[in-house]
């Protein structure tokens, strides 16, 4: 999964060009992504399916994020 975070940090930083803020707020988006995925014992994108990002929205909205943070 680090592999695919950086090539999508760096496509962010290099060909989309977006602002370094915007990059630090995808940047500790999916690092949350991904630590959730630890604790579910999910260690590949492959196995991430919809009942899998159903939980992980769900857990988000527990946790108290506005739909318009989630929806990023």
């Amino acid at each position: 999964m680090q592999e695919t975070f950086n090539k999508y940090i760096n496509y962010l930083e290099v060909e989309r060009n977006v602002s370094r803020y915007t990059v630090r707020n995808y940047t500790t988006d999916l690092l949350d992504f991904f630590h959730f995925l630890k604790t579910k014992g999910i260690s590949s994108l492959k196995e991430v399916d919809r009942h899998i990002l159903r939980d992980y929205l769900s857990y988000l909205l527990e946790e108290g994020f506005v739909k318009a943070s989630i929806a990023r």
